[in-house]
C-alpha cells in the first residue's frame, strides 16, 4: 500500500507519504548516501529551505513513513518568481 496524506490549514501543510514495503535501517540510509542516492537527503534539504520539518520513520519489514510540515508562510507564491 501507498497512501499520501495532504492536510492543508492556514498556517501550515501536513504531508505523509506512507508504503508498507521493506523498510530500511540507518545503515542502508548511510550505504545510500555514500553511492550518492540522495533522493531523500535532497527532500530533507528542500523542505528545511522552507523552514519545515522533515523526518522519516522506517522499520526493516514494516515499512517507512515520510513526514513533512511547512508553515504556508515560507511557500512561494507565484508572484514571488520573475518570469520576464
Amino acid at each position: 500500500m501507498h497512501l499520501v496524506k495532504i492536510i492543508y490549514t492556514k498556517t501550515k501543510i501536513d504531508l505523509e507519504i506512507i508504503d508498507d514495503g521493506i523498510g530500511f535501517n540507518e545503515e542502508t540510509a548511510k550505504r545510500a548516501k555514500l553511492n550518492h542516492h540522495l533522493g531523500l537527503r535532497s527532500m530533507q534539504k528542500r523542505i528545511e529551505l522552507l523552514q519545515g520539518e522533515f523526518e522519516i520513520i522506517s522499520k526493516m519489514n514494516e515499512g517507512t513513513i515520510i513526514k513533512i510540515v511547512i508553515p504556508v508562510e515560507n511557500i512561494p507564491t507565484r508572484e514571488d518568481f520573475d518570469y520576464e
